[in-house]
């Protein structure tokens, strides 16, 4: 019998990959294969999801620019005014 050969086997040899990093540089880096890829993508994007959060203060601000729209309705206008 001959001597065993690596049909059927497949080993996955770490790729490499260039990546940017979150300041912007490039960077290369050895990954395993595309679930780390995504994973460190999903990680990145979460963290800039939290970075651009709106204020917490929002809701005052909405509310308070739907009062002006209210006033600015309230308002008479010169067409409503009429002279007898």
């Amino acid at each position: 019998v001959c001597c065993s050969n690596n049909i059927g086997t497949t080993r996955k040899s770490p790729v490499m990959s260039s990546v940017i990093s979150e300041n912007g540089n490039k960077v290369i880096k050895y990954v395993k294969g595309r679930g780390k890829i995504n994973q460190e993508l999903i990680e990145r994007q979460s963290r800039a999801a939290e970075s651009f959060a709106p204020p917490k203060n929002l809701n005052s601000l909405i509310e308070q620019l739907r009062e002006l729209t209210r006033e600015k309705r309230a308002t008479i206008s010169p067409i409503e005014i009429r002279c007898p």
